[in-house]
């Protein structure tokens, strides 16, 4: 019974999410797309949950809100049939591309999956044997997710202990404990232990992710060691089952990035209207995304501006992307400015704190969170340093990279947040969102340069693996 409510939550969260994922790209692998869907029939499903219960203030019945579901999943079905975008994204089109994955695997390759397959059988057994513990989700994520489940309504009393939800940090984005209180609604009971695989799922989806980012630019086996690499790191790994964001942030976060970098490539103006809507879907998980907004900007700026003259289409474009990235949380950010819900977690104050610059990179380099990462990317920065320069692509997304860490970087040496690198707590976790996008960038640095030139392989060739 455990199995068939999941596999209802997960159909609620796949079909508008699949849907919505063909506006975006139709000629994709499954496995991919299933990703993708997933990704954004989350956003979806919160989003409107957080509407029914803070914006028009009702009491919560998983009934009146499924039929909602149902019927918006019905006419999205009926569009997408009326304008063949069901036909161009058919299941022969779909079993073709996946065939491509498991036909000719060689025997170093075989071993890479097999080797992968061991991490998440060992995700599996902890997802299934750990219930929430960490103490971040018990007051907050899953706290929030909790409350909402018993009292059915959002309490607005700013006197109460329950007000605008409960918990630490009523300022916080609500995607990662909404998808929480969805997974209890539909199996009818609260299970801390269930909703570890919502975790789960974002983990093989960024797996999912980077292999078909790379596998755009590089062969099968090189894209399989990366995804490899990121699977075994320990603090990647354990935030697969652990119910914290941040997981759910370097997701988002990756997304945005392979948008992107699509666009740094020459692929066309749309995948930075993506890139820019997935940024804005990813400050609904989690402050933090406002580093990767900013960072992503001046990059934007500079391919946008040449010296001494702007055009009107690149204004446009300039305007369109702003608008891209506040339209997914337009009303998070009203409510937000109705309530007086701040961006920061800490008393105000500026100020110079030398001694978070040792403990920073020391959660970089020297502990054991990441395994050896940070220096396998340093290396694949120097070996590809001068494909790098030559590539307007390859080189935007490392400059995305360093403007991102030095975004958490000044927050820690002026800011009261210094205090979180000194007892090593959310530092190592905003390193976390940024490990997916360090990955997909460095092994990038391996592919072929004429792919970068011409806007990647799937693109020259049409097919896809």
């Amino acid at each position: 019974m455990l199995i068939v409510k999941f596999a209802i939550f997960l159909i609620s969260i796949l079909v508008p999410g699949y849907l919505t994922s063909l506006f975006l790209e139709r000629n994709k692998p499954l496995l991919y797309r299933l990703a993708l869907s997933y990704g954004i029939g989350t956003y979806l499903v919160t989003t409107q949950i957080f509407a029914y219960l803070f914006i028009f203030r009702l009491n919560f019945s998983v009934l009146v809100f499924g039929s909602v579901l149902l019927l918006e999943n019905t006419l999205l079905v009926f569009y997408a049939y009326r304008k063949g975008m069901l036909r161009a994204a058919g299941l022969k089109n779909i079993r073709a591309m996946n065939l491509s994955f498991a036909r000719g695997l060689k025997t170093k390759e075989i071993i890479i999956v097999l080797l992968i397959l061991i991490q998440l059988i060992f995700m599996f057994f902890n997802a299934l044997t750990r219930p929430t513990a960490a103490f971040d989700s018990l007051a907050m994520w899953a706290y929030k997710a909790k409350v909402l489940f018993y009292e059915k309504r959002v309490d607005f009393n700013p006197d109460s202990f329950l007000y605008l939800g409960g918990g630490g940090h009523v300022n916080y984005p609500w995607l990662v404990p909404l998808s929480q209180f969805w997974r209890h609604e539909v199996a009818g009971e609260y299970n801390d232990l269930a909703v570890n695989f919502i975790f789960v799922l974002f983990f093989i989806g960024v797996l999912a992710l980077i292999y078909y980012f790379l596998k755009d630019y590089l062969d099968k086996f090189k894209s399989l060691v990366f995804v490899f690499f990121i699977s075994t790191m320990p603090l990647f790994f354990y935030h697969g089952y652990n119910a914290y964001a941040d997981l759910v942030l370097s997701f988002y976060a990756l997304i945005s990035f392979m948008y992107l970098f699509y666009w740094f490539a020459g692929r066309g103006d749309k995948f930075l209207i993506f890139a820019g809507i997935f940024f804005g879907i990813s400050f609904w998980v989690k402050n933090d995304a406002i580093i990767f907004i900013i960072a992503s900007i001046p990059l934007v700026l500079a391919r946008l501006t040449p010296p001494l003259r702007l055009r009107l289409k690149n204004i446009k474009i300039l305007f369109y992307y702003a608008v891209s990235m506040v339209l997914p949380i337009f009303p998070w950010l009203i409510f937000k400015r109705t309530y007086g819900l701040a961006v920061k977690n800490v008393e105000s104050g500026i100020g110079f704190h030398p001694e978070a610059i040792k403990p920073f990179f020391a959660s970089l380099f020297s502990q054991n969170s990441w395994n050896i990462w940070w220096f396998m990317a340093v290396v694949a920065l120097i070996a590809n340093f001068k494909k790098i320069i030559k590539s307007d692509a390859l080189k935007s997304g490392w400059m995305f990279l360093a403007f991102s860490l030095l975004g958490f970087f000044m927050l820690y040496l002026f800011t009261e947040e210094y205090k979180y690198v000194l007892d090593g707590t959310a530092v190592s976790r905003n390193i976390l969102t940024l490990i997916p996008v360090s990955v997909a960038i460095a092994g990038l640095s391996f592919g072929n340069l004429k792919n970068f030139a011409r806007g990647g392989a799937w693109r020259q060739s049409g097919k896809m693996e």
